[in-house]
């Protein structure tokens, strides 16, 4: 979800969207796969691991699940992203205009912007 927060952050707050975020896309991409393929969590396909060194091939069908598994994973981290920054827009709005104002913002102005709009955050 962290990774697609700028991309969907330039849909909801700039009605746009630009080339910026590739990276974060092909992270996205990177992860989902790695999970499925690798670390066997895909919904459909479940403990099937795939392993590039044992020149194994799988059906045209096993791919398509494959696929739909890694789609699953980034579809749903779209809607956890979207679905929080939807929540939380009021907050990131007056960040971003703090931002504007103070032109720079340390880590500890941005934990104590956070605690005043009482938001919780990792530490």
């Amino acid at each position: 979800s962290t990774f697609l927060a700028g991309r969907i952050s330039e849909e909801i707050f700039l009605k746009t969207q630009t080339t910026s975020c590739v990276y974060d896309l092909a992270s996205v991409q990177k992860i989902a796969s790695d999970m499925v393929i690798k670390f066997g969590m895909g919904k459909t396909t479940g403990l099937s691991v795939l392993n590039q060194t044992d020149n194994i091939c799988i059906s045209e069908t096993h791919a398509e699940q494959v696929c739909a598994d890694i789609l699953q994973i980034i579809n749903e981290a779209e809607s956890d992203a979207r679905k929080i920054l939807q929540q939380k827009q009021a907050i990131v709005i007056a960040l971003a205009e703090k931002l504007k104002k103070e032109k720079t913002l340390t880590a500890d102005e941005i934990s104590r912007f956070f605690e005043q709009q009482n938001v919780e955050t990792e530490k």
